[in-house]
């Protein structure tokens, strides 16, 4: 029911095998999940939407994102978007 966009982030590396880093560690809830050693990129947060999030029901009713892939993939954490895509969600942030 809640999903959507909670960050804008920045790629600030290349991808390269990493560990989680020790103070990230607490915000696995399924520690099953969690592997040690996997393909990650560095992260720096542009905007924080936590509190104000761009959810998913929004989304599908603009006619023009209905190709977006947030709306057509499940299983991902971040999603690619097309520039048309990302001028009309900017105007939603």
């Amino acid at each position: 029911k809640k999903a959507g966009i909670y960050a804008l982030v920045e790629i600030t590396s290349d991808p390269k095998v990493t560990e989680i880093p020790v103070s990230s560690e607490k915000y696995w809830h399924d520690q099953k999940l969690k592997e040690n050693s996997k393909l990650r990129v560095d992260v720096k947060t542009i905007k924080n939407l936590v509190y104000n999030p761009v959810l998913k029901i929004q989304l599908k009713r603009i006619p023009e994102l209905k190709e977006l892939s947030i709306l057509k993939y499940f299983q991902k954490t971040n999603f690619p978007v097309k520039k048309f895509e990302w001028e009309i969600i900017k105007k939603l942030i």
